[in-house]
């Protein structure tokens, strides 16, 4: 396993990889972004950063953070469904806390869709907190809990 974090800057330069993650992407998400969501969010956000693993030169994994000041955000993390339960998933989330800490981020926000346990069990035990619930926040009308983990001590 391989994990390496790319800052928006050099995902801009890497079409191959940008195409590599829109599959990924289009594969494992309900709600997939276009390749010009990505783009854009690259090209746009340029204080992200992406962690990324590879298991034998093939993406099992990824996780986005949008990267601010004070609260960053997660946009997405995504493990392959035949990587499950292998630590995929701990080891993005322990790399990617780790860069907002050298970083000196307060905290980090999420949503979930309120249906998906798995992923609201994973966050719990990395410590979020659930703050709320936003109504029909995906595009299907389902809602989701906003959950936050505090990063200072």
């Amino acid at each position: 396993m391989n994990i390496e974090i790319k800052t928006a800057a050099e995902i801009i330069l890497e079409p191959q990889l940008i195409e590599e993650i829109f599959d990924f992407d289009k594969l494992y998400f309900n709600w997939p972004w276009t390749k010009q969501n990505w783009l854009d969010f690259f090209r746009t956000r340029t204080e992200s950063f992406i962690v990324l693993i590879n298991v034998e030169d093939t993406l099992s994994g990824f996780c986005l953070i949008e990267n601010n000041d004070d609260i960053s955000y997660l946009h997405k993390i995504c493990v392959a469904k035949n990587a499950e339960g292998h630590g995929h998933g701990q080891a993005l989330m322990t790399s990617a806390l780790s860069q907002l800490d050298d970083l000196k981020v307060n905290a980090l926000s999420l949503e979930v869709d309120v249906s998906n346990f798995r992923a609201i069990s994973f966050y719990e035990k990395l410590g979020f907190k659930q703050l709320g619930r936003r109504k029909k926040f995906y595009s299907d009308g389902s809602d989701a809990f906003v959950y936050e983990l505090s990063l200072t001590s």
